[in-house]
């Protein structure tokens, strides 16, 4: 009797769950064997099912509101998808865990700013956990665009020949992975309002077409405006007008990417700038670690940017831009901006290495440390600059014709700037080693200035500054002041200077109210210490 009891129970539960996973069991959909369209499948699978299209052309804009996976049999040189109707994207995902891949999608044309979706080939709309691979996008206004969605992977796509690659505004935690965005008229990869999503072994390059304007910014390989908390890393943005930008955006970290040969743009206009390899613009609190910005106009450019780290960098080769009275030269790393840290990047072979430039308070609290700056026509200059450190760098190498319209070659170079400290650094084998012009209240303090073609160390029109313990050898003059009033020169070794006409280990001349003391002055093809037309010096 027990057993009885039991086996109907059984046998019922069973034939319950054949029913139930033979409803539930996946289907796979074939077009146009099963259904002619793409979106008649669509109307016709559940969650869960498969798409399969057979090679073809098809003209559809499908609306994909199931969870499917959707591909084509044979990859996207073979599946080719164009909009029926040029008012709606060709795909459109409007529901999460959707997969799809093996496309080329091309062809949707419109004002994507002015309606929506028109004009893009694949858009994720308000959606999480979707997948989209190996597709091809070509000849669209927006290949991709990601709208208001989280969660979802973009990888080993190609999208070129648009007027834009991709594009993800309003939405966060996505992975860009391996993707192709080259060859479009505006940018590669773009991230609008958007954070913490990840762009990883991109190429974005050869993006050029458009300068930019009041409203839109230029070609570039990648850009980041208004997005925060995102990661750039191991791409490559070369060959476009611009490389990577970074418009109003915090706390990124960009790291190991690279964005060489970007030019195209030249401009003198005040608020314009020419091509470079990074753009940062009003953006603070990010990492450039590790990163190669070469052969550009410009390398690295800070654009009123603050608490920003650069380091490990290499910005060298970034010429062909001869700059103005308003305008830089072409330089490997340029920053306009305040409590920033420029640490251990190689900027050589620049018409100028490292430059940070400022008005007023714009640009204080910087620390330039142990850089390599080599080769360039001026190494390391800070310009209207106040409370900055420049620590422990190498700047050797730094020469090029003089002109009188423009500072001297230099290996390190302050201009109208004050209260800083220049510390411990290398500047040997330049023009001038250390040249400091109407600058006030600084400290040049342990620096090794030898075997430069003029002056180790050079100030000119400046007041109150200190200068201690340097060694300024083997150069034309060791340490020669000029028109400098109430400033210390103590304890430096000024020796074995052997110019061609004169040699002096220490020469002031129109030098007031100076202390000049406990110097050592030695071997010089001339006099040790000179004062000449100078008074209450002592």
């Amino acid at each position: 009797m027990c057993e009885g009891k039991f086996v109907f129970p059984l046998f019922a539960s069973f034939l319950i769950l054949t029913a139930f996973a033979s409803v539930s069991e996946a289907k796979t959909i074939y077009v146009p064997d099963d259904y002619a369209r793409i979106q008649w499948a669509v109307d016709n699978a559940t969650d869960g099912d498969t798409i399969i299209v057979r090679d073809g052309n098809y003209y559809e804009n499908v609306v994909v509101s199931k969870k499917l996976t959707i591909k084509s049999e044979n990859g996207p040189s073979n599946c080719i998808v164009q909009p029926e109707n040029l008012s709606y994207p060709v795909f459109e995902v409007k529901v999460d865990n959707v997969t799809m891949s093996g496309f080329t999608i091309r062809n949707a044309h419109g004002d994507i700013e002015e309606s929506g979706f028109e004009g893009s080939g694949l858009v994720l709309n308000s959606v999480s956990n979707c997948i989209i691979v190996n597709n091809i996008f070509e000849n669209n206004t927006l290949g991709i665009e990601v709208y208001n969605s989280n969660y979802n992977s973009i990888e080993n796509n190609i999208a070129s020949g648009n007027e834009f690659g991709i594009a993800l505004s309003h939405s966060s935690h996505n992975s860009l992975i391996n993707n192709v965005a080259s060859h479009n008229t505006g940018f590669g990869i773009g991230l609008l309002f958007s954070s913490h999503n990840s762009l990883i072994n991109n190429i974005a390059s050869r993006n050029k077409g458009f300068e930019g304007d009041e409203e839109t910014p230029p070609s570039a390989g990648i850009i980041i405006a208004d997005s925060n908390d995102n990661e750039i890393l191991n791409n490559t943005a070369s060959e476009n007008y611009y490389g990577i930008i970074l418009l109003n955006s915090n706390r990124n970290k960009l790291k190991n990417n690279s964005a060489v040969n970007n030019t195209g743009i030249k401009t003198y206009e005040e608020d314009e700038l020419s091509s470079s390899g990074f753009v940062l613009c009003n953006s603070s609190n990010n990492i450039l670690h590790g990163n190669n910005a070469s052969f550009n106009y410009y390398g690295i450019v800070l654009i009123y940017s603050d608490n920003n780290t650069i380091s490990n960098n290499i910005a060298s080769n970034n010429t062909g831009f001869n700059g103005s009275e308003e305008k830089s030269p072409s330089a490997g790393i340029l920053i306009t901006g305040s409590h920033n840290i420029i640490r251990d990047n190689n900027a050589s072979s620049n018409l100028l290495g490292i430059c940070i430039f400022g008005n007023k308070n714009t640009s204080v609290n910087n620390t330039i440390e142990g850089n390599r700056v080599l080769n360039n026509k001026w190494g390391i200059a800070i310009v209207y600059v106040s409370l900055s450190k420049i620590k422990n760098n190498i700047a050797n190498k730094n020469r090029g014709e003089w002109s009188p319209e423009e500072p001297p070659s230099a290996g390190i170079l302050v201009i109208h700037s004050s209260k800083c400290e220049i510390v411990g650094n290398v500047a040997s084998d330049n023009y001038y080693g250390i040249f400091l012009f109407n600058s006030s209240n600084n400290t040049l303090t342990a620096n090794t200035a030898s075997l430069n073609n003029g002056s180790g160390i050079c100030i000119c029109e400046s007041e109150r500054n200190i200068i201690s313990n340097n060694l300024a050898l083997n150069n034309s003059w060791g340490i020669s002041l000029q028109y400098c009033n109430n400033s210390i020169i103590v304890s430096n070794n000024a020796s074995f200077n052997r110019g061609d006409i004169k040699g002096d280990g220490i020469n002031l001349i129109f030098c007031n109210n100076n202390t000049v003391s406990n110097n050592e002055a030695s071997g010089n093809i001339d006099a040790g210490i000179q004062i000449m037309n100078s008074s209450n010096n002592h």
